[in-house]
C-alpha cells in the first residue's frame, strides 16, 4: 500500500470518486444572463414522428419551456429557440451539458437565421450546473407520466403545454416563489376564476357585463357590511400606473429570487465544505482528464501542485506549465504523499510559453499523444476533405453529423 501511495502512476490511472456536490455554484441576478438547454429522449415513445422533448430555462426564474422535436439537429432546435427568443429576448450565455459542439452548432444556426442576436457558449462540463436542468427535466417526465394517466392518452407532445405551466405555477424552492411570479411579478392566473369572484357565480358568466355586475354587487354589499375586499380584485386605475406598478413587482420578485438563489448556493457551498478539507499550497493533486480529452490508453489523471487558492478556488501547475483556469474543491483529489515537488514545477513552468488547457496539458503527459476523439458536423454528405474526419484519414462515428447521410463511413 506505500508503495501504491508513492507510485506516481498508479495515481496517474486511478479512479475518481463520484462528485455529488457543487463547492463554487452559478450565480445571476438578471434575467436572460444565462439559459439552460436539454434534451429529454422520447424515442421509446414516439408519436407523430417527435422523439425528443427540448427543454429550455432560465436559470435565474427557473421559467421552463417545453417544445417536442422530430430529431436532434441544430436547425430544428434553433427554429424552436428563435421562437422563444422573439418572444422573450435572447440569453447572454447558452449552456448545455450535451457539449460544446452541440452548443456551438445551435448557435451557428441561430446566427445564421437572425444575424443580429449574439450569444456564447457556456463552458463545457460545468461542475458548478448545479443539476438544475436534470432537476428539471426529472419532474417533466414525472408530470408527464401523470398527465398521460389523468388523460388516458398517450400523445405526450399535445400534453407539453399543460405539463410546462403545471411546472412554472409550481414553487420552486430555490427561489422561494413560482417561476410564473419570478418572471412575471404576479400568480399565474387562470381566467374569471382567479379575479376573486365567487365560486357558485363564475360558471354563469357569459360576458363582460356579468362581470361587472357581480364586481358591483360585492362592492355594495361591501360598503354596507363594511367587509374588506379581497386581495385579488383590482383597483381601476390609470395605464401608467398599472404598467409602473408590474414592471416594479416584476423587478421586486426578480432580485427576491436572485436573494434566494444565494442563500442556497451558500448553503450547498458549506455542505460542500463540510464534506472536503482544505488543501494547502504545495500539495500534489489529481485532476479528472474527460474521455473527450484524452487519447485512448493514456492517463485518466493529470498530477498537478497547488500554488495560489484564491476565493476557495485552486490554482494548479503540473510539471508542463500552469493550468488556464483554477479549479473547485470538488474538482481535485489529494494524492497521499507530495509527488510533485512545488519548487521544481514552478522552475519548469516558467520555460512554459503560456498557460496550457487541460487538454494540452493530458497531451504533453501521454506517450500516445493528442486525443483521438474527433467528430464532424457536415452537411454536405463528407464528400471532400472540409470533413474533419475524412481529412483525418479517419470514417466517421455515430456521433457525427446526426441522421444525416454520409460517404465516409465505409472506405
Amino acid at each position: 500500500m506505500i508503495f501504491l501511495s508513492l507510485c506516481t502512476d498508479c495515481h496517474k490511472k486511478s479512479s475518481n470518486p463520484k462528485r455529488g456536490l457543487v463547492s463554487k455554484p452559478i450565480l445571476h441576478s438578471a434575467y436572460n444572463s444565462r439559459a439552460q438547454i436539454d434534451l429529454i429522449d422520447m424515442q421509446s415513445q414516439s408519436i407523430n414522428s417527435y422523439r425528443f422533448i427540448m427543454n429550455y430555462q432560465d436559470h435565474l426564474t427557473k421559467f421552463v419551456i417545453l417544445k417536442p422535436l422530430k430529431t436532434k439537429r441544430a436547425e430544428e432546435i434553433a427554429y424552436n429557440l428563435m421562437e422563444i427568443y422573439t418572444t422573450f429576448g435572447a440569453p447572454a450565455i447558452l449552456h448545455s451539458d450535451n457539449g460544446r459542439a452541440f452548443v456551438n452548432s445551435v448557435i451557428n444556426e441561430l446566427h445564421t437565421m437572425w444575424g443580429d442576436v449574439k450569444i456564447v457558449h457556456g463552458k463545457p462540463r460545468h461542475s458548478q450546473s448545479q443539476g438544475s436542468i436534470e432537476r428539471a427535466n426529472r419532474d417533466v417526465e414525472d408530470m408527464l407520466a401523470t398527465w398521460m394517466a389523468e388523460t388516458k392518452s398517450t400523445d405526450w407532445p399535445s400534453g407539453l403545454k399543460f405539463i410546462q405551466f403545471r411546472k412554472n405555477r409550481a414553487f420552486h424552492s430555490g427561489i422561494g416563489r413560482s417561476p410564473y411570479e419570478a418572471m412575471f411579478g404576479c400568480p399565474a392566473r387562470l381566467g374569471v376564476a382567479s379575479i376573486g369572484l365567487p365560486v357558485d357565480e363564475i360558471s354563469s358568466l357569459k360576458s363582460e357585463e356579468d362581470i361587472e355586475c357581480i364586481l358591483k354587487s360585492i362592492k355594495d354589499e361591501g360598503a354596507e357590511e363594511n367587509v374588506p375586499c379581497t386581495s385579488n380584485l383590482e383597483q381601476l386605475t390609470s395605464d401608467l400606473e398599472l404598467v409602473d406598478q408590474r414592471k416594479q413587482n416584476i423587478l421586486d420578485a426578480r432580485q427576491s429570487s436572485a436573494h434566494n438563489l444565494e442563500k442556497q448556493a451558500l448553503k450547498m457551498v458549506k455542505t460542500s465544505n463540510r464534506k472536503y478539507d482544505e488543501l494547502n499550497v504545495g500539495t500534489t493533486v489529481r485532476l479528472s482528464i474527460p474521455d473527450v480529452d484524452r487519447a485512448r490508453g493514456s492517463p485518466r489523471n493529470v498530477l498537478a501542485v497547488v500554488t495560489e487558492v484564491k476565493d476557495d478556488l485552486y490554482k494548479l501547475c503540473t510539471e508542463s506549465g500552469f493550468l488556464k483556469h483554477m479549479y473547485t474543491r470538488s474538482e481535485i483529489n489529494p494524492c497521499k504523499a507530495n509527488l510533485l515537488d512545488l519548487s521544481t514545477v514552478l522552475k519548469s513552468a516558467g520555460q512554459a510559453e503560456k498557460p496550457l488547457s487541460l487538454r494540452e496539458a493530458a497531451t504533453v503527459n501521454s506517450i500516445s499523444g493528442a486525443q483521438g476523439y474527433t467528430r464532424c458536423q457536415c452537411k454536405t454528405k463528407c464528400k471532400t476533405n472540409t470533413c474533419a474526419c475524412r481529412s483525418a484519414s479517419r470514417i466517421c462515428n455515430s456521433k457525427c453529423h446526426g441522421s444525416l447521410h454520409c460517404e465516409n463511413k465505409n472506405k
